[in-house]
């Protein structure tokens, strides 16, 4: 069992192979969602408008892997940060912020993903979650809190939907 654990976690033998993947998987499923939205118009003969009108599920799936995106650019502007010890602890920081997000839209494969990052980087939530830290980048810190008050609407409207 401990082989077979081992052979599974090989990807993610690293903090920095791990943040890769994820970085990867955030541009990569929502290309992915792009494709089977663009197969689904073309199946059924729709337009965007008419495939947006049809359904409110596919409105709340465009919505959550257009915030994909939005963490794949932030991931990607504060991967230069990695080589210093406060680099480090920003992306803590965005990395906690990112697996609270996607828990609360339900994306259980980034958060996933994101846990074991997080893991591997070990980080807790308490040693990240510091004016300092969070101040090092203004801008970027303040789109992370925005699009995480935008993930908890969005798990308000799956949970209204979903009734």
């Amino acid at each position: 069992m401990k082989a077979i654990l081992k052979n599974v976690m090989l990807p993610f033998s690293t903090f920095e192979k791990a943040y890769k993947i994820l970085m990867s998987l955030t541009i990569l499923i929502p290309v992915v969602f792009g494709i089977y939205m663009m197969m689904t118009m073309s199946t059924q003969g729709l337009n965007f408008e008419e495939y947006l009108n049809q359904s409110v599920w596919s409105n709340i799936q465009l919505v959550v892997s257009m915030l994909g995106l939005t963490w794949a650019y932030i991931l990607f502007s504060i991967y230069q940060n990695m080589d210093t010890e406060e680099g480090k602890a920003y992306i803590g920081f965005a990395l906690w912020i990112m697996l609270i997000s996607q828990i609360a839209v339900s994306n259980l494969l980034i958060t996933i993903v994101v846990a074991i990052t997080l893991y591997l980087m070990k980080v807790k939530f308490t040693q990240v979650m510091k004016l300092k830290i969070i101040l090092q980048n203004k801008l970027i810190s303040l789109l992370m809190l925005f699009l995480l008050f935008f993930s908890f609407i969005c798990s308000f409207v799956i949970l209204r939907v979903g009734m």
